[in-house]
């Protein structure tokens, strides 16, 4: 039985995660293009994409600064029903719940939506069950349980099992959550059926990467699939030049010096004995505080190293611009190194890598609103919270996304308010831009400001130079009238 079950899966084994490059031949071997992967293929992508995360910084920092550049600290609600105060209720009930949310108590509501976010880049795919949690003191608790990929499965022994459920047109009805498989559980062909739990899909929300945006794929699949070969390529250049290094670094002085009588340049310091590869050579033991006395004409040399040389960065710059390309991250982003563009091609780049942010942002963001519009009908259904005459659609929302800061402030700002005063923009999509701050609140923030600075005794402009937002009063129509309008009025 397990004879033919390992012969089954090697029949489906993907040739994407094998080296897809023969050097010795310069061969490639292709295989069944965007095909979906058996199950076995869809682990083993994951298992290797979750080893490099561990062991490469270079991988691991990718993924971490794409998370902070889509999710931030989290996304921040903000609601459009038009009722004022039923907005304001309902945003400060989200802001006390969204950081309990999580089942195990550890995560954030940021947290968590960083860890959806790399989990979808590892692994391919997570998914989020939402959970009743029971009354405690009075109010219905909502969870968040965060399951991932290895553990979307409904039978381990079947290459095709995708762990989910779907109907004749292609909606999810059920997924499946089996145990976590560890090192040195059985044969999966021994596992314990009865331990796989079904879902229901109206409560488990799977967050997807579906490569090459395929309409019929069932699971995502891990977006370091396609760059596999070029980080094992770039860590090997990276090994073997470091190891050159070393290597050159023990090849330290040149000596230039007119031998003794006896024919030794350090006396007793010096001795001929054979070397490692079995040659005899003359050998001296440098330690702290030797000194070489030279005569004129003599000279003792420090002996350069010429690895690496000076076209290794600009290949290892290369290498990682190729690999940001299917993130769409500059590699001025991924490395935080601005140091070889100027200004204008800083701002390129930067405007580049939003279009791929700001599709990421909407992408989880849907995610985000089915969890809040899940967690506000329970509100209303069991916590007393009452919808407005007039609200019609109570989870009416948007989410304010992380944004970008200035490249260069002094030039930005001017060109932002150029925009404005042409009507090209708005003010609320230029707090967009930088980050995720709302008018409202700007204009909130600057009114409490200047209450707080008006009671000290204080004046504060606030804008342009000269500018001020102090309150004018309306003017009468006597001081509209002129000196000479003035004076006719007095003599009448």
């Amino acid at each position: 039985m397990i004879g033919r079950l390992i012969k089954g899966f090697k029949a489906f084994k993907n040739d994407n995660l094998k080296s897809t490059r023969k050097r010795p031949t310069g061969s490639t071997v292709p295989s069944t293009p965007e095909r979906d992967m058996t199950q076995m293929d869809r682990r083993e992508a994951m298992a290797k994409a979750r080893q490099r995360v561990e062991e490469s910084p270079i991988v691991s920092g990718i993924i971490q600064r794409l998370a902070d550049n889509v999710v931030g600290t989290g996304f921040r609600l903000i609601m459009t029903t038009g009722n004022e105060e039923f907005d304001k209720t309902v945003q400060d009930r989200w802001n006390m719940a969204k950081d309990h949310l999580d089942i195990r108590g550890i995560r954030t509501w940021g947290g968590l939506c960083q860890m959806w976010y790399a989990r979808r880049k590892i692994d391919g795919d997570v998914g989020v069950n939402m959970v009743d949690g029971g009354e405690f003191d009075g109010m219905m608790k909502s969870f968040l349980q965060t399951m991932e990929g290895d553990r979307i499965y409904k039978d381990l022994t079947d290459s095709k099992d995708t762990g989910i459920d779907f109907n004749a047109a292609g909606r999810p009805l059920r997924y499946y959550i089996g145990p976590r498989q560890q090192i040195g559980d059985p044969f999966p062909a021994q596992q314990d059926i009865k331990a796989v739990k079904s879902f229901p899909a109206r409560n488990f929300i799977l967050y997807a990467s579906y490569l090459g945006h395929r309409a019929e794929r069932a699971r995502g699949v891990s977006e370091l699939l396609e760059n596999m070969n070029t980080i094992t390529d770039l860590e090997q250049i990276m090994d073997a030049v470091l190891q050159k290094v070393k290597n050159e670094s023990f090849m330290g002085l040149k000596f230039q010096i007119a031998p003794g009588p006896d024919g030794s340049i350090f006396g007793q310091a010096e001795s001929t004995k054979n070397s490692e590869d079995g040659k005899r050579r003359r050998h001296v033991k440098l330690v702290p505080g030797l000194n070489v006395t030279a005569d004129k004409g003599e000279e003792v040399d420090v002996i350069e190293s010429k690895s690496p040389n000076g076209q290794f960065m600009p290949f290892i710059r290369f290498l990682l611009r190729y690999m940001g390309t299917r993130w769409g991250l500059p590699l001025e982003l991924m490395l935080c190194d601005f140091s070889d563009t100027n200004y204008s091609g800083g701002r390129a780049l930067i405007q580049c890598a939003k279009k791929r942010f700001q599709v990421e942002q909407h992408e989880l963001g849907a995610v985000c609103s089915r969890i809040f519009q899940w967690w506000l009908a329970r509100e209303i259904k069991h916590n007393g919270l009452k919808v407005p005459d007039g609200v019609t659609t109570a989870w009416s929302h948007q989410w304010g996304y992380p944004g970008w800061p200035y490249l260069d402030p002094s030039k930005e700002i001017k060109a932002y308010a150029e925009a404005i005063a042409n009507g090209l923009t708005s003010r609320q999509a230029v707090l967009a831009e930088v980050g995720d701050m709302n008018i409202e609140d700007v204009a909130a923030q600057l009114g409490k400001e200047e209450k707080l600075f008006e009671e000290a005794g204080a004046t504060i402009t606030i804008g342009q130079p000269g500018a001020s937002t102090a309150k004018t009063t309306e003017s009468t129509d006597d001081d509209n009238k002129t000196e000479g309008e003035d004076n006719g009025a007095k003599e009448e």
